[in-house]
């Protein structure tokens, strides 16, 4: 019989444990035998054994969370920081790099949110957020949402799944649900906006982590685990996957005499855009004649733009962190269905509809050094096209 190298390795970790031979290596007589532990802040030491799980976290935004490897956060914390102090990037690194929140370029920053920054937690702490939301063990204990009985690993000790994974949002939550910029302005509030949909209990891992066919690893003895990519609208981006953002909003219209009608459903358990209070999505609407010519558009349409704005003391747009209150919120309500009017041409015969999110406006672009970047660039969530 043939076991996978991974496998050996495991088996080899519980020999060293026992010294080789099975029998305890150094422990008292009655006491159970002596782990070897990994390193909780090393992925791909997990690997070994939950090889499927770490190559989705690896696709995922929480392996890009330091700002090494997001050039939106990086850019928009050096300029907070070159405004307001470093105080600010402490601040960010509580979610950004929550296992070594002091040191972000320790080894374990540059993680970004790693396996041990939600499955070695004791607790949830409410009230806070981030790093001083998050209790860690001070053993390397790995728990899942799952109960898992204690020394059924030979590299880390397991236990009882803990409440806060269970429920399937506090532990998300403990870095999703809000933040405020140094004014004290709102800025990230997904947490906020979630809403508990009458007779559904889901949380956060209901949409964003899936439950899909097969193990997570070698050792998996369940037929399905959760998808560990962490579905975002990033995906379209970086993975050429836009299926998850197609499913946020739906998009329909009419084509009267004289007027359009066009309507949006949200269909997420959030406000749409959420998460990054930069993010920014557009309606477009391009009108044309029976021969497929241009005759109209809804240029200069702010019902059409999806978005916060931020301002200064002087009232003038500036970035989220950085401003004294908020202008604007036009975004799309968790579950809202919202239509929108417009007059059109008679000459109108066709109508082609399209809904688009940036992840920064188009104004942020050259401020955050992002002109070229595939950052800057829209990816389309809905689109339609209407007739008379």
């Amino acid at each position: 019989m043939k076991f996978p190298f991974a496998a050996l390795s495991c088996l080899w970790i519980a020999a060293s444990a026992c010294g080789g031979s099975g029998e305890p290596k150094g422990n008292p007589e009655g006491t159970p035998p002596r782990r070897a532990v990994v390193n909780p802040d090393d992925p791909d030491a997990c690997s070994e054994c939950h090889a499927q799980i770490v190559g989705e976290w690896k696709e995922s935004m929480h392996a890009r969370a330091h700002h090494d490897n997001d050039p939106i956060f990086a850019a928009v914390r050096q300029i907070a920081t070159g405004a307001l102090g470093d105080e600010v990037a402490g601040d960010c690194a509580n979610c950004h790099t929550p296992r070594d929140a002091a040191n972000p370029d320790s080894p374990a920053g540059k993680l970004g949110v790693s396996c041990a920054s939600c499955h070695m937690l004791d607790a949830v702490h409410p009230g806070k957020s981030g790093a001083e939301a998050l209790g860690f063990a001070d053993v390397v204990r790995m728990r899942a949402g799952h109960d898992m009985a204690e020394g059924s690993s030979p590299a880390h000790q397991t236990g009882l799944a803990p409440e806060f994974i269970k429920d399937r949002k506090t532990v998300c939550l403990a870095c999703h649900a809000a933040a405020a910029n140094p004014s004290g302005v709102n800025t990230c509030a997904t947490g906020a906006e979630f809403e508990v949909r009458k007779g559904e209990e889901k949380g956060c891992m209901d949409c964003h982590m899936p439950r899909i066919p097969g193990p997570g690893g070698i050792v998996g003895s369940r037929s399905e685990h959760a998808r560990h990519v962490f579905l975002g609208p990033h995906r379209a981006w970086y993975h050429d996957d836009g299926e998850f953002l197609s499913t946020a909003v739906s998009l329909e219209g009419t084509l009267g005499e004289t007027g359009l009608k066009v309507t949006l459903n949200n269909k997420t358990g959030h406000g749409f855009p959420t998460g990054f209070p930069g993010r920014v999505a557009m309606l477009s609407a391009v009108g044309k004649d029976a021969a497929g010519a241009e005759v109209w558009r809804n240029e200069d349409s702010p019902e059409s733009v999806f978005n916060k704005v931020y301002v200064d003391e002087a009232g003038k747009p500036t970035l989220p962190v950085l401003s004294k209150s908020m202008s604007r919120d036009n975004r799309l309500e968790p579950s809202e269905s919202r239509t929108l009017e417009f007059e059109v041409p008679q000459t109108v015969a066709t109508v082609e509809l399209k809904l688009e999110l940036r992840l920064v406006s188009t104004k942020a672009v050259a401020k955050l050094g992002l002109e070229g970047k595939l950052e800057a660039q829209p990816r389309t969530v809905a689109s339609a096209t209407i007739a008379r």
